[in-house]
């Protein structure tokens, strides 16, 4: 099950136009992640980590040195038109979902992201599901080891990462506890200067307030 998963996540590919930076890589329990460049200039772009799931499903999250952190999804079922823009909302399992714009990078890839990359690195590893609602993809992922796939990913930051290259998909405005974060209203184009986001931050929901992660989390290959 392991090669299957891995061979629908080759599929799929990676988002965004991108090369990893040879020796940067790092596998964390089914994570996996490295640093990557702007694969028309060269130059250091972002650090990542990505996990894989069963039926092709994955989760990659990037994290730029111009303070902003991206969550993507994909699905290999579903595709969308690249600057296709919805209505997100990013929750785990515990403390107050994150609402913004989300934008798909790609026919493959959809998410939000997020300025204020510690804040939102906080959010997401207080949990071990991961949902993200609003781009289609409506399932719970198992998440376990996000902390320390993280906590990889700002090594590779700070190894890697001199400069402030554009975002993938632009800022919005991080988000503290117990408020919503404004994601991106987003540029499809990955590497150019990003649109301004469409909206400021969004109001978080109050405890009792849904956002319950009903669906079975699919689990990564073993």
């Amino acid at each position: 099950m392991r090669k299957l998963g891995l061979v629908l996540a080759l599929c799929i590919g990676t988002p965004l136009a991108a090369e990893d930076i040879p020796g940067s890589n790092f596998e964390v329990g089914y994570w996996k992640g490295g640093a990557q460049t702007n694969s028309a200039t060269g130059a250091f772009n972002r650090c990542y980590a990505s996990v894989g799931f069963t039926a092709g499903e994955t989760v990659w999250l990037n994290l730029y040195p111009d303070d902003v952190f991206e969550i993507l999804l994909a699905n290999p079922s579903i595709k969308y038109r690249p600057g296709e823009k919805f209505e997100g909302i990013i929750m785990t399992e515990v403390g107050v979902p994150w609402f913004g714009n989300a934008s798909a990078v790609d026919e493959n890839f959809a998410g939000m992201s997020f300025t204020g990359a510690e804040l939102t690195m906080d959010f997401l590893a207080q949990g071990v599901y991961l949902r993200l609602l609003g781009i289609g993809i409506d399932q719970s992922f198992d998440v376990r080891g996000i902390g320390t796939a993280m906590a990889k990913m700002r090594l590779c930051a700070a190894q890697y990462g001199s400069g402030k290259p554009a975002s993938g998909l632009g800022a919005g405005t991080g988000a503290g506890a117990g408020t919503g974060g404004g994601a991106v209203g987003g540029a499809a184009s990955p590497f150019p200067p990003t649109k301004k986001p469409e909206g400021g931050a969004g109001t978080g929901l109050g405890a009792g307030g849904g956002g319950g992660l009903g669906v079975p989390a699919p689990r990564p290959s073993p």
